[in-house]
């Protein structure tokens, strides 16, 4: 296996990395969101546990890559 074949499977991560750095530094960086330090409501709670569900469900370790 070449760097450049491990560099372009990387790539992917690499775009990502950057995209969400970019979105954090235009939202505010570490100030937003505000923190609530009071426990969560039944309906976020819910919410919270759904977002859990579907992330182990969806969870791939990594991306789709087409060998050739």
């Amino acid at each position: 296996m070449s760097y450049g074949f491990a560099l372009g499977s990387s790539l992917f991560w690499l775009v990502w990395y950057g995209f969400t750095g970019i979105v954090a530094w235009v939202s505010g960086g570490a100030d937003h969101p505000s923190f609530e330090p009071s426990e969560l409501g039944p309906v976020r709670r819910a919410v919270a546990w759904g977002c859990l569900i579907l992330f182990v469900v969806l969870f791939m370790p990594t991306p789709w890559v087409q060998y050739d």
